[in-house]
């Protein structure tokens, strides 16, 4: 571990590197791989750390490059907006949450059909990995949000899409499950085949569960139509 002080450019960083491994006698040439975020200073096309190895020094095989695991779940859960649903997700919940008559309103309705649920959740961007909050009420409460946006004149296909409910199931499932496995991958004296099984199993959970996801949903709709 070495510190920068300073600037903490690419060629800062590469410097650093070779001072460290001369320190302790470690010849680069026997560097097989290296792991990295996916800052400029690092991964950088020209000046990243990782263009200045490949082009001052050759290797007798090829240099492993690969990004941090934990930093790849955090990449694929930011990722995986699937604007289509989150976009009308976070709209609806704006238009009914900022607006303070539409609110009240609102709230007064779920407590009239005495809803199991008095309020929809708030969403915040900042907070993605939280985001499973605020699906998995709308899902619960889409019913009721869809009569209420009705009533507004501001009624959506989507809601009574059945593609478009399974997409939004599925995300409300795997942001659910999404910060377990992030936090599976931290911690000390783990190995990477350790890492790798989290990884493994969690894609089989996924795989087992499409199944269920698609029969509960299923049943869901057939639910929606009766109390239409």
């Amino acid at each position: 571990m070495r510190s920068l002080y300073g600037k903490t450019t690419g060629k800062d960083v590469y410097e650093s590197l070779l001072k460290e491994l001369a320190e302790f006698s470690l010849p680069l040439e026997k560097m097989s791989g290296i792991c990295t975020e996916g800052v400029p200073a690092l991964v950088g096309k020209n000046t990243g750390l990782i263009s200045l190895l490949l082009s001052s020094h050759c290797w007798d095989v090829s240099l492993v490059v690969y990004h941090c695991v934990i930093h790849q779940e955090n990449l694929a859960e930011q990722t995986l907006k699937m604007d289509h649903v989150m976009g009308l997700v976070v709209s609806t919940a704006n238009f009914i949450r900022s607006r303070a008559l539409n609110h009240r309103q609102f709230k007064i309705m779920l407590e009239e059909i005495e809803c199991e649920y008095k309020d929809l959740a708030y969403y915040c961007k900042v907070k993605w990995l939280s985001s499973t909050k605020t699906l998995q009420r709308f899902y619960s409460l889409l019913p009721e949000i869809d009569l209420f946006m009705g009533k507004k004149g501001c009624e959506c296909d989507d809601f009574k899409d059945q593609l478009w409910t399974t997409d939004l199931v599925f995300l409300a499932d795997i942001t659910e499950h999404m910060p377990v496995v992030n936090l599976q991958l931290q911690g000390k004296k783990q190995e990477i085949s350790q890492l790798w099984r989290y990884i493994t199993a969690f894609r089989t959970q996924l795989e087992l569960s499409e199944q269920q996801l698609r029969e509960e949903n299923y049943a869901y709709f057939r639910t929606l139509s009766e109390r239409r």
